[in-house]
Order: structure tokens, then C-alpha cells, then sequence
């Protein structure tokens, strides 16, 4: 029976991509993506994270390189692929990639750096004019970013079968 590995990933990168090119010339760029994932311990949710190391090849590669930033989310589809090699002093190594086919920006730098911002604007909550939740920083004032929190009395059951289009 044959086989075959198929890999999707969406993560944020751990540090900017690094483009080399081997000694044939085929470019090659390298990223690490950490993936989240959440999981119930008891009565709290503990967050896991994975790092992947990828590996992207060819022209496709070489024009993506520049927009692979740290931080930025960024999915990834292709295949596993286990690279092993002999050290000088005789100790065999192995190690877990993915040899990208795909990788799609699913956030801009732009999207990235309003993040950063409103990163710093604290999760304290008024009700602006319209009654939805919008957070302020800790002097009360409006920081020109409006971050909307959702509201807590929303659910599954506040909705009627009006409210639904189709």
C-alpha cells in the first residue's frame, strides 16, 4: 500500500525567514511556526505550543521571503519530511520538517502592528454611546483604538429565529 503525508499548519512565526540559496541554486527560506493549542486540565485550560521548522523552495519562496516577520499568522500546507545526518563525532541526529508546497499570509503587516497596539491598550471596559463594550486604557480617556469586547450576555439562546437571514 502506498502512502503519503499531507500537512496543514496555521501558526504564528517564532522569527523572520531566512532565505540561502544550496549549492545547485535553488533558494531555499526557513521559518518556524508555533501552533497553540488548548486543552482542559481540571477546571482550567492549560495552552500548548508546538514549533515546526519549514522548509519553502523555489521562486515562490524567494518572493515571500521579505513578508515573513516574526509574529505574523501565517498558514502552511505540504509534507513531512525527516532530515538525517551524522555529526563529526559519529552521533546520528534526526529532525521533523515540513516541506512547504503552500504558505499563505493570513495577516499583513498592518493587521500585525495594530495587534501591537492594541496589545497595549488594558482590557478595562466602558460602555461607549452605542452600549457595546469598547476598551479604554487605564486613565479612562479613549486611545483612538477601539477594541470591541464581546458582550457576556450573548449566546446561543438570546437569539430568535427573526434574528437568523436564511
Amino acid at each position: 500500500m502506498n502512502s503519503f503525508s499531507c500537512v496543514t499548519l496555521v501558526g504564528r512565526l517564532t522569527r523572520d525567514a531566512e532565505m540561502r540559496t544550496t549549492n545547485s541554486g535553488v533558494v531555499v527560506v526557513g521559518f518556524s511556526v508555533a501552533i497553540d493549542r488548548r486543552r482542559k486540565s481540571g477546571d482550567e485550560f492549560i495552552t500548548e505550543t508546538t514549533f515546526v521548522e519549514v522548509s519553502y523552495f523555489g521562486q515562490s519562496a524567494r518572493n515571500i521571503c521579505a513578508y515573513l516577520e516574526k509574529g505574523l499568522l501565517v498558514g502552511v500546507t505540504g509534507e513531512l519530511n525527516q532530515r538525517r545526518w551524522e555529526a563529526q563525532d559519529g552521533t546520528r541526529n534526526s529532525r521533523i520538517e515540513v516541506l512547504a508546497n503552500n504558505v499563505h499570509l493570513i495577516e499583513s503587516k498592518s493587521m500585525k502592528e495594530s495587534r501591537t497596539l492594541n496589545a497595549g491598550v488594558s482590557q478595562f471596559a466602558a460602555q461607549d454611546r452605542s452600549g457595546a463594550n469598547s476598551v479604554r486604557n487605564d486613565s479612562g480617556q479613549g486611545s483612538g483604538i477601539r477594541q470591541f469586547v464581546p458582550d457576556d450576555n450573548i449566546g446561543p439562546d438570546s437569539f430568535d429565529d427573526d434574528d437568523v437571514p436564511f
